[in-house]
């Protein structure tokens, strides 16, 4: 079960990077300008660093003004481009974002329009409404924030921990320390988060489905004074939802900002006891440049790694999202093809159907009638006798289970719908097509 659980999150967030094509231009662009963004970010402190090693003398002030205007200028480059390079990555990875969010919610309408009618006998509305809008705004999250968050989180560890290798091996082992502690963070964060998210966002669809059926039924509701009952029901799962978003508050809390802090304070507490020390003995193991380039590098990876973690919560929310929204896409089609039926006479004949919407529940059992073409039918009977069922299985909503129903003498089953449903009218017993 847990491998096919791993399986599962694996294509889930396969399938959707597949979208990703639709908007390769400007990923690629966007991925262009964080790894940019990343560069000039950490070329900052590596010119303050080369600016207190080389172009300051203690006692003596700046060695070669020159220079040091000339290091002072780099420096303000790499901050106003900086600027414009994350500017321009956010830009192109909102665009990429909402292209692709507008394309999902294009491809699970179009999808939703040719699914059997039988499929919504089982779901709710309001579940099937924040699969369009609350699913796919959680995937819109992923392509706009988290994955150039992770990226960046990424290209930042790799760039600074080849500055502290290329600058002083010690202080790359000093750094080295946080990793196997960073890696049980992020897999405890990873795993509770996951629960959470899944329950949280099934609680979310729960709640929309409550509301939605709640509204369209109020009138229902009132008339047998079920008001308390329904309001009850609504609170239970409205308590769950917040239960469970309350969890996800206190995994923020715990594995977040102050777990994280606290390892990146002991890593300064090392690296200046260890310096420090030396020092005092008389031993000067690193200039006072190579220092600050490790605090300032050290600061800016826990920070990445800060907002890394905080962001898998929304990974894992992407995922989830992604799963529901692969399992509506996923749901089989109404079957097109079949006999084109160019013209209809009229005639129409039931022969032994037998229809159940659920399971065993039989509404119709092995009717027959006929109706030839140019006469009159009218179907009289008790509320659930089955007259708007004779309807639904003309108009092909639903197939027998056994039988057949013939028109024009060709098999119902064997003909396509929309060619049928052209030839054919239906007035519903209000006198409106769609509730304004």
């Amino acid at each position: 079960m847990k491998e096919k659980t791993k399986t599962n999150k694996r294509s889930a967030l396969w399938r959707l990077a597949r979208y990703a094509r639709y908007a390769g231009l400007p990923l690629t662009i966007g991925f262009i300008l964080t790894v940019l963004t990343v560069g000039l970010d950490l070329a900052g402190p590596y010119i303050i660093s080369r600016m207190l090693d080389g172009e300051i003398v203690a006692g003596l002030g700046i060695r070669d003004s020159r220079t040091f205007l000339v290091m002072i200028g780099l420096y303000s480059a790499s901050l106003i481009l900086s600027l414009f390079s994350r500017y321009g990555g956010n830009v192109f990875n909102q665009t990429a974002a909402n292209r692709i969010a507008m394309i999902m919610q294009r491809d699970i309408f179009s999808h939703v329009q040719r699914l059997p009618v039988s499929y919504f006998d089982t779901l709710a509305a309001g579940s099937v409404v924040s699969r369009v809008t609350n699913d796919t705004k959680a995937v819109r999250i992923f392509f706009t924030t988290v994955l150039s968050r992770l990226l960046m989180a990424g290209v930042f560890a790799l760039g600074i921990l080849a500055g502290l290798l290329s600058l002083d091996w010690r202080l790359f082992l000093i750094a080295s320390v946080s990793f196997p502690i960073l890696f049980f963070l992020f897999r405890d964060f990873q795993r509770k988060s996951l629960d959470y998210s899944r329950k949280y966002r099934q609680g979310i669809s729960r709640l929309n489905a409550s509301m939605n059926e709640n509204i369209q039924g109020m009138e229902v509701i009132q008339a047998f004074n079920r008001e308390r009952d329904m309001y009850e029901n609504y609170s239970q799962i409205n308590n769950t939802v917040f239960r469970n978003g309350l969890g996800m508050t206190r995994l923020h809390a715990y594995s977040g900002w102050n777990a994280t802090d606290a390892l990146n304070y002991s890593m300064f507490a090392l690296a200046l006891l260890y310096f420090g020390f030396s020092n005092i003995q008389g031993k000067m193991l690193v200039p006072i440049g190579h220092l600050y380039l490790f605090i300032d590098y050290m600061i800016r990876f826990f920070g990445q790694m800060n907002q890394a973690m905080q962001h898998l919560g929304n990974l894992e929310r992407a995922r989830g999202a992604a799963d529901h929204i692969f399992e509506l896409l996923d749901r089989p089609r109404v079957q097109e093809g079949g006999q084109t039926l160019e013209a209809l006479e009229g005639d129409v004949a039931f022969q032994e159907v037998t229809f159940a919407y659920k399971a065993e529940d039989y509404v119709l059992s092995q009717v027959s009638f006929s109706v030839p073409r140019g006469q009159t039918a009218a179907f009289v009977g008790q509320t659930g006798a089955g007259k708007s069922t004779i309807m639904n299985l003309l108009f092909s909503f639903y197939e027998p289970n056994q039988g057949k129903i013939l028109i024009d003498g060709l098999d119902l089953a064997g003909l396509d719908k929309r060619s049928v449903r052209r030839h054919m009218a239906i007035v519903t017993q209000e006198p409106f097509l769609f509730t304004g």
